[in-house]
């Protein structure tokens, strides 16, 4: 439960990260830190972190919940 949730947000996040770099900034803010971290770029990195926490707390509950065998 939340794993699904928690991929998609790292994989959208990772994906949004890496088409920034392919992307020309905006022309008012332009680069943030030292010439190579855009606004986008900042904006995704909560969204990497949320989608990584999702999964190791999905996962982490998966295991210390116990199923039942399967006959």
């Amino acid at each position: 439960m939340g794993a699904a949730s928690g991929l998609f947000a790292l994989g959208y996040g990772i994906f949004r990260c890496i088409a920034e770099c392919f992307r020309e900034p905006d022309a008012q803010i332009g680069y943030i830190a030292s010439g190579w971290l855009t606004e986008g770029q900042l904006l995704s990195l909560p969204l990497i972190i949320i989608g990584a926490v999702l999964l190791v707390v999905a996962y982490r509950h998966s295991r210390s919940v116990r199923q039942p065998p399967p006959f």
